[in-house]
């Protein structure tokens, strides 16, 4: 006889043949967490959970989200080992970036644009910064570093809204190849440019 074994939790775990009662000759053990009914199919991402007493319980289907989890509260990640949803403070995986907070209303991970722009306002990624003023030095050596830096930033607000210190990064590559043909006074050009509608850089 076929037997369907399952965890703590119920979650289903093998199928196997039931051994013999010694003591009843024909009839056969039920150890604990096992039970004789059939598990149903299950998609991905899905695990069949079997609820109530082994004899008169039955199998459920619930998503399946056992493996390393997110835990939002220490920033850390976790073996969950329950099957079914998630509960609240518990993401899938981590976050994106620094910049994303979990949001267990919506269960995803929600950009924080603002914290982003004042970052890079505040020159909190200072490396990334660097790296844009070695870059951008070479076409205009006769600006000083903090001249520099604010062109940099505003012209990084102009060409990607979301004004990131990430953004710093792809300015300075701009830069590179047309600082030398744009100058401070051409910014009212670089804030009408509209990258939705045209992909290309503004000239």
């Amino acid at each position: 006889m076929l037997i369907y074994t399952y965890d703590e939790h119920g979650a289903f775990v093998l199928e196997r043949e039931a051994r013999a009662n010694p003591l009843e000759p024909g009839e056969f053990l039920l150890p604990r967490n096992a039970t004789e009914m059939v598990p149903p199919d299950v998609g991905p991402s899905s695990v069949a959970v079997f609820v109530g007493d082994q004899n008169t319980g039955g199998w459920t289907i619930v998503e399946d989200n056992r493996g390393q989890v997110w835990e939002v509260e220490t920033g850390s990640f976790l073996d969950w080992r329950i099957p079914g949803p998630l509960p609240d403070g518990i993401a899938p995986d981590g976050p994106p970036s620094r910049l994303h907070d979990w949001d267990d209303l919506s269960r995803t991970w929600v950009e924080d644009l603002t914290r982003g722009l004042d970052e890079a306002r505040a020159g909190k990624s200072q490396e990334t910064e660097a790296f844009a003023l070695t870059r951008a030095r070479v076409h205009m050596p006769s600006l000083r570093n903090a001249e520099l830096m604010e062109f940099i930033k505003d012209l990084g607000l102009a060409l990607n809204r979301n004004a990131t210190t990430d953004s710093v990064v792809t300015i300075s590559d701009y830069l590179v190849a047309k600082v030398a043909e744009l100058m401070v006074a051409d910014l009212a050009t670089v804030e009408a440019y509209d990258p939705a509608t045209d992909p290309g850089f503004p000239s």
